[in-house]
């Protein structure tokens, strides 16, 4: 039991015209990145929350400046970004804001605790 976060990527089935969800990206007890979220986006349990790219300019600027303070939850965990771990979150939402402008997707963010 614990904090379980997911990045989908929507993208349209271009056979059936149906859109189809994929898992992009995956944490595991990042209660930095569910805090961001919560705060910005009163992100709910088994909720998702549409990534745009505003929130993407809005994290990253936040990464970037400040870092994101942990967060406390029964199931969050304890678990602190190091600097790689941060520069990678970083590359990661700045793949998601390219993807966004240039192709005919949208991601969003879901957590399961």
């Amino acid at each position: 039991m614990g904090l379980d976060q997911y990045i989908h990527k929507n993208i349209k089935n271009e056979e059936t015209g149906e859109w189809e969800q994929q898992e992009y990206h995956y944490w595991r007890k990042n209660n930095q990145i569910q805090g961001w979220f919560e705060e910005h986006y009163d992100q709910e349990n088994c909720e998702e929350t549409e990534i745009t790219v505003e929130v993407c300019d809005k994290i990253i600027d936040d990464l970037k400046n400040e870092g994101l303070k942990p967060t406390s939850g029964f199931f969050y965990g304890k678990h602190v970004m190091e600097e790689e771990e941060l520069e990678n979150t970083i590359k990661l939402f700045e793949n998601i804001k390219q993807e966004l402008e240039h192709e005919d997707c949208s991601f969003s963010y879901y957590c399961w605790y």
